[in-house]
């Protein structure tokens, strides 16, 4: 207070003035920048589903941490048992003794490294098999999501605040808090109900009798421990190949919208496309299937060969093989590659000339600062400081400066595929944010949490069928501002009731 220390008092008061001053500024820069009704709509959704906040199985988590000392402490002997090293998680000693026992020298020793050798070396001795398989059981980290659930849970025992709004500046989708949501693991297990109780009861020995790698086990429960309260169940519905649908529609391109207005099978019909042989030929597990897969996962923002090789997880296609199957899938989809080359000229346009360009349902405008793009929803997507200038690979192409998440503020270079790429993820994420506003304003539903393209609501359990159903009737309905183009957007969705969170 004033009497008690007059000197710091008065630092103080200029300080506050000070503080007036920035909060105008920003008040200031802001106002350049209107915030659009529907999207102060979107953040109060955002807002009471973080208030919300989903249920936590602590027991479980803290019988899935327990389990994860317990195999960390045993693996760590048996592997110091195989190799006679002081410290086998040593990295660096764990190189020297695969070099100086059997030659081998891995330049990392990642999962991928590993992966890769066993996969073609399976003549190599069982002690490098066993300590490059115990090496991998000691490395994964995923289960450090089950303490980041223990640290984050109220005395509710539900974990609050896990999204932060417009999170990813570029595309204006969520982002996680706390727990990182975006990327759980998935699960294949078939008895995925007997592992959790086993788990949830804290019986180690059955775990390890019945599966042996605690690490695998503890990482494909993990979404599982967001669970259901009494009398609840969760109803999960997710957009079906969201992303493919809304690049299909931009670019008008007509074969691939026949197909989400059908069956709805893109890979299979891909692979019959490029491929040249009937769909019914393009079997669930068939070679050709897995080829239109890769080849939709990663080509649809003018991906090539190395684009090719991210989705190739299993090393089955040659250079050679990718190549070609770049070449036949462009020449399946001439309006998408048409897309890519218009979006990039248009920008370019746009920015060398200051003057309005329109591409698809797109409206590209600069601003005097930044290149904005207008979606159909309404909003902008912003590129703040654009200029032209020769890329990386010779071209034409646009660089701008924004948030890199490893670097931080700097220079980005963009082009005509990775505009794509922010365009049909900023759509696809105001699908989302449109779907779970007309959700949140019926009463059977609270949503609790959203993964992707994928909402999930607490829901009565006797009701939860009819929910689900009125749930993915809500996320395939068409929209008003969809109608800007000659061919609609066919949208649909699907989903499953659940006592706990899980892929199914």
């Amino acid at each position: 207070m004033p009497d008690d220390d007059p000197g710091k008092w008065n630092e103080f008061k200029t300080y506050a003035e000070y503080d007036v001053i920035a909060e105008r500024d920003i008040v200031e820069q802001l106002d350049q920048f209107p915030f659009p009704e529907f999207e102060r709509r979107n953040y109060l959704v955002d807002q009471s589903i973080n208030d919300r906040g989903i249920l936590i199985d602590l027991d479980m988590a803290g019988n899935a941490i327990s389990f994860d000392e317990v195999y960390t402490e045993e693996m760590t002997d048996r592997m110091k048992e195989l190799t006679g090293l002081d410290n086998p998680n040593s990295l660096a000693q764990l190189k020297t003794w695969l070099s100086t026992n059997f030659g081998l020298n891995f330049p990392a020793l990642g999962k991928p490294e590993i992966l890769e050798y066993l996969k073609n070396n399976p003549e190599a001795p069982d002690l490098v098999k066993e300590v490059l398989a115990g090496r991998l059981a000691l490395s994964k980290t995923s289960t450090k999501k089950y303490i980041a659930m223990l640290n984050c849970a109220a005395k509710d025992r539900r974990a609050h605040g896990l999204f932060q709004f417009y999170g990813a500046n570029r595309t204006g989708r969520w982002s996680s808090r706390m727990i990182q949501l975006q990327n759980l693991p998935q699960n294949h297990m078939k008895d995925l109900d007997f592992a959790r109780s086993m788990v949830e009861k804290g019986d180690y020995d059955l775990i390890e009798m019945c599966y042996g790698n605690i690490p695998n086990v503890l990482s494909e429960l993990i979404r599982t421990a967001f669970i259901a309260p009494e009398g609840k169940m969760f109803a999960v519905a997710d957009f079906s190949a969201i992303e493919a649908r809304v690049l299909s529609w931009l670019a008008q391109e007509k074969w691939r919208l026949d197909v989400f207005n059908t069956h709805g099978k893109i890979y299979e019909a891909s692979a019959s496309l490029m491929f040249g042989v009937p769909i019914e030929q393009v079997t669930k597990g068939s070679d050709l299937r897995q080829r239109g897969k890769t080849a939709e996962l990663a080509l649809g923002y003018e991906g090539s060969v190395n684009a090719m090789e991210k989705m190739d997880k299993e090393k089955k296609l040659s250079k050679k093989e990718m190549y070609s199957i770049v070449a036949l899938w462009r020449r399946a989809n001439p309006k998408i590659v048409e897309f890519w080359a218009e979006v990039n000229e248009k920008a370019i346009e746009c920015v060398q000339t200051r003057k309005t360009k329109k591409v698809s349902c797109l409206v590209f405008e600069h601003d005097g600062t930044n290149l904005t793009i207008a979606l159909p929803a309404g909003r902008k997507l912003y590129y703040r400081n654009p200029r032209v200038r020769p890329n990386r690979f010779g071209q034409t192409g646009i660089v701008y400066d924004g948030m890199v998440q490893s670097v931080g503020w700097t220079e980005v270079e963009t082009y005509g595929g990775k505009l794509v790429e922010n365009i049909v993820q900023a759509i696809s994420r105001d699908l989302l944010a449109e779907a779970m506003y007309r959700l949140s304003i019926m009463k059977d539903f609270e949503i609790v949490m959203h993964v992707h393209d994928e909402a999930i609501a607490e829901v009565d359990e006797d009701r939860a069928g009819d929910c689900l159903e009125t749930m993915c009737r809500v996320m395939g309905e068409d929209l008003p501002w969809l109608n800007c183009l000659p061919m609609g957007l066919p949208l649909k969705a699907d989903g499953y009731v659940t006592k706990f969170y899980k892929k199914d």
